[in-house]
């Protein structure tokens, strides 16, 4: 692209001295109509009704007619482009209150930018009024391209070339003419004469720049008596401007959508050379912030290979803007790199960008806004992503009773990001505690506008769940979330979820400079109320069964209760409790049997509301066991052996008439006999010693 001013000048020089390049190259043999010198001579003396009033207006033609005596004051010039898919543009002129400021042969470069590749034919219509001039001169102008050979940008200068599109049709006054004429000669010009060209671009044709050459009243003299030759030309250039657009976004949405989620950024040309194509498509992300580009800094005048705004500080690489005029260098191309990444959103901190940097002192780098052929097309407009992470929110959420509003301590809770409506899991085991306060989820906890700050800069934040984990403390960044309670305390049902939505962090500011300060907002607080549970009461009652001859089996009406000694708890279906049972043992009972759970138990999800337990307790030193029944069986509580409480059972002593009495008594009688016989003795001995 640095060489085709060299080249444009060659043509324009060409056509100066009379050379014409209907197709880009001087022809050898000579007829009217293909210089400066050699004109075709036309009649201007007919009068035609306007053959594209649609194009250019009679209203136009008036007021134009006005403007002048001369040619050169009253040229009307409008532009038709034909794409390739048929669709025909008339591009708008700078005819505005009968002066024309710019030549209407200029086509917009952003128009040239955003068709590129589908342009197949341009189409002028001139309209010179009826003008004093004498032996006039008129050219038709030359469009001719900018272009490499090689079907692609590369930085070979032999690459590339500037080349004339061929002229397919020209018309003067709706009459077809020799589409290779290009000069034309009045006597005079008393009608208003029309001109209609087409010139046709090669289907394969990669066009980086469009050019035309006009030249009108180039040889005239006038009708008060004197003669001269004057030349007057006109170059008109459109210039494709390679631009940047820097875009502002959510560090979290880019990582997601570049699949990058942790770790510096790619830079957009992944390391390719200055022609990569990366930088040239745009990602479907939305701006944080206006957008800003080179062209917003880029003057009228133009400026050539001047520093990039993507250099670093002191970097050498350069843009390749061109200069209409020929001018100097104009400074540096805005926005710097430094003024970039400096860019402020309120509610967020730039942390990385993806925007290439030169790697050398060249000027090849990818740095550089030069173009590249993408799906067959040239491309000018790159796009670079400045990332933004979102300020830390501290969120304050507080569990309490839905009657009282006092604070429930005991809860469970699991909080989830959602995002595209799938939940992820940020936290689960959050406690409330004894005011109600859910842990992690406790507020500012004292920080400040720039402790927040600090904590966005540092390694605390992960982008999947927009979060930050800064011990056991959680920042949240805007988004939706949901809150759910995993375990109720007991006596309370599980509350619903609570689904909410942070918005960026709220804080002004005030100072100006170094004096800046910034004060945190009302910050975002919740409340999760909960009802409690339909109520069960437990009831442990105790039963004194002495007596009963009973050793199991017992039903509350074998016994008398202790009143004095019930128990009383609280507790919820599908809920548990606790009971410590009664010393019953101080009190001279003993354990009989009890009911499973009378000392603990999980009740079941219909236990009705009043549910019962009951233990059977006896003065008795022994048990009697219940009869057997017939044939056989049941329990017999026998020497040695342990009862329900846990004590040894005392041998029972058998009835009179027994069959095994006499072998129970046969050696307690003789037992019985000795000791008497002994007795007499004593009493007969100390009854003699006294005598």
């Amino acid at each position: 692209m640095r060489h085709a001013k060299p080249l444009l000048l060659t043509v324009l020089l060409a056509l100066v001295i009379g050379v014409a390049l209907p197709a880009g190259v001087a022809r050898a043999e000579s007829y009217p109509g293909d210089s400066l010198d050699n004109p075709y001579l036309l009649d201007a003396s007919q009068t035609v009704e306007n053959p594209f009033p649609d194009k250019i207006s009679d209203e136009d033609i008036a007021t134009m007619s006005k403007q002048g005596p001369l040619l050169s004051d009253r040229v009307i010039r409008k532009l038709e482009v034909e794409l390739t898919d048929g669709e025909r543009i008339l591009l708008p002129t700078n005819f505005e209150g009968g002066t024309v400021t710019t030549p209407g042969s200029v086509i917009p470069h952003d128009f040239v930018q955003e068709h590129e590749g589908r342009i197949r034919s341009i189409t002028t219509y001139y309209v010179f009024p009826a003008s004093e001039d004498h032996e006039s001169t008129v050219c038709l102008g030359t469009w001719a391209y900018s272009a490499y050979l090689q079907g692609r940008v590369s930085g070979d200068p032999d690459n590339h070339v500037v080349r004339a599109a061929p002229r397919t049709r020209v018309l003067h006054n709706g009459q077809e003419m020799d589409p290779k004429l290009n000069y034309f000669s009045f006597k005079t010009i008393p009608t208003t004469q029309y001109f209609e060209t087409t010139t046709e671009f090669p289907e394969d044709a990669k066009i980086s720049n469009i050019y035309t050459l006009d030249l009108h009243g180039v040889r005239r003299s006038f009708k008060y008596g004197y003669g001269r030759v004057g030349v007057r030309i006109y170059m008109h250039r459109t210039y494709l401007f390679p631009t940047a657009t820097f875009h502002f976004v959510d560090e979290a949405a880019y990582r997601g959508l570049t699949g990058q989620p942790s770790g510096a950024v790619a830079k957009r040309s992944d390391g390719e050379p200055v022609f990569s194509v990366g930088p040239f498509t745009r990602l479907d992300l939305t701006d944080l912030a206006p957008t800003l580009t080179t062209s917003d800094f880029y003057d009228d005048s133009g400026a050539i290979d001047t520093e990039p705004m993507l250099n670093p500080e002191g970097g050498t690489a350069r843009s390749r803007y061109w200069d209409p005029k020929g001018a100097v260098p104009k400074g540096d191309v805005k926005p710097t790199y430094a003024q970039l990444t400096a860019t402020e959103i309120p509610g967020y901190v730039y942390v990385d960008d993806d925007i290439d940097q030169p790697t050398g002192a060249g000027d090849l780098d990818n740095a550089t806004l030069d173009p590249a052929i993408v799906d067959g097309n040239w491309k000018y407009d790159k796009d670079y992503y400045l990332l933004y992470r979102p300020l830390p929110v501290p969120v304050t959420v507080r569990k309490v009773d839905a009657e009282s509003g006092s604070g429930v301590g005991g809860a469970s809770f699991s909080l989830y990001a959602v995002s595209d409506g799938k939940e992820v899991l940020v936290r689960s085991g959050l406690m409330s505690d004894g005011e109600g306060r859910v842990s992690g989820l406790v507020g500012a906890d004292g920080k400040t506008y720039d402790d927040l700050v600090a904590i966005a800069k540092g390694d605390a934040y992960d982008p999947a769940t927009g979060a930050y984990a800064v011990g056991e403390s959680l920042y949240l960044t805007p988004g939706d979330y949901v809150l759910r309670e995993d375990i109720a305390p007991r006596g309370y049902d599980r509350a619903d979820d609570l689904a909410f939505t942070v918005q960026p962090l709220p804080f002004t500011t005030s100072g100006e400079g170094e004096a800046v300060t910034h004060e945190l907002g009302e910050l975002p607080s919740y409340t999760v109320s909960e009802q409690r549970s339909r109520a069960v009461r437990v009831v442990i009652h105790y039963i004194d069964v002495t007596g009963s001859g009973k050793g199991s089996g017992h039903v509350p009406t074998d016994g008398t209760e202790l009143t004095e000694h019930v128990q009383n708890h609280d507790a919820v279906p599908g809920g548990s409790f606790d009971n410590e049972l009664w010393d019953y043992a101080s009190a001279g009972y003993r354990l009989v049997e009890k009911d499973d759970g009378a000392d603990g138990d999980t009740l079941p999800p219909d236990a009705p509301d009043v549910t019962h337990y009951y233990v059977y307790l006896t003065r008795e030193k022994d048990v009697v066991p219940p009869e057997p029944p017939a044939g056989g069986g049941g329990k017999t509580t026998t020497p040695g052996t342990k009862e329900a409480a846990g004590r040894l059972a005392r041998p029972a002593v058998p009835d009179t008439g027994d069959a095994s009495t006499a072998a129970h008594l046969a050696p307690l009688a003789l037992f019985v006999g000795a000791a008497a016989v002994c007795g007499s003795w004593l009493m007969w001995h100390t009854s003699s010693k006294k005598n």
